[in-house]
Order: structure tokens, then C-alpha cells, then sequence
């Protein structure tokens, strides 16, 4: 009984928590540096109209920079850099700690009832 009970409050908690919006996961990855002037640079295309890129490069033998850029084709976008630190442990083995900031801009509202928006405009 106490574990339905559980089940039933998360369950509603999420749905009441869940609101209206539209969450984009963001494909940030590990970049493995290993060596300094060690350069990484990853990009792609999203199912969700979306591209997404990531350069990362190893500036000293233990410090490295990342920067991330996202823009999709609903005009929403984010931006991340970080710093790290990062040791090579031999044997294709790389221990890496990373931390930095982000910047990003989405409107769901707007993407989905464009016409809503022309009325707007006009009004």
C-alpha cells in the first residue's frame, strides 16, 4: 500500500509539475583530451531541425577549454564554454573534470502557434 501510495504522488507531482514546454536535450560530449595541443572537434545535424557543434583543445598538459553552440530552426539557441582539467592515465585511459557556463534562448510558445504570433504583429 505505501509503495502504490508513492507511485500515484510521483506520478501526479510530475504531471502537475511538467507545465507547457518543449525540452531539447543537449549533446555535449566527453572530448578525451590527452595531450596538449590536442584539438577535438565534433558536429552534427538533429532530427529535431537542430545543429549542434563542440570544439574542444588542450591548451597545457592539464588544462583544456570546451565550447559548445546549438542553434535549431525554430530561432532557439544555446551556447556553453568551459574550462577543464584533465590527466592521462596510460593504457587509452583519460580522467577529466570540466566546468563552465551557458547561455540559451527557446520559445515553444511561439513555435507552435506561429499564426498566434501574426496576429501579434499585425495588432
Amino acid at each position: 500500500m505505501k509503495n502504490s501510495l508513492i507511485i500515484i504522488t510521483g506520478f501526479f507531482t510530475s504531471i502537475i509539475l511538467s507545465g507547457c514546454i518543449v525540452y531539447q536535450t543537449q549533446m555535449t560530449d566527453v572530448p578525451l583530451i590527452s595531450e596538449k595541443s590536442d584539438l577535438r572537434i565534433d558536429a552534427g545535424v538533429s532530427v529535431i531541425p537542430a545543429v549542434q557543434t563542440t570544439v574542444s583543445y588542450g591548451l597545457t598538459d592539464k588544462i583544456a577549454i570546451q565550447g559548445y553552440g546549438s542553434v535549431g530552426a525554430d530561432h532557439n539557441y544555446y551556447f556553453q564554454a568551459a574550462t577543464g582539467l584533465y590527466k592521462n592515465k596510460g593504457n587509452d585511459r583519460v580522467m577529466e573534470v570540466y566546468g563552465g557556463f551557458g547561455y540559451g534562448y527557446g520559445d515553444a510558445y511561439k513555435a507552435l502557434q506561429p499564426d498566434r504570433q501574426k496576429l501579434l504583429r499585425l495588432g
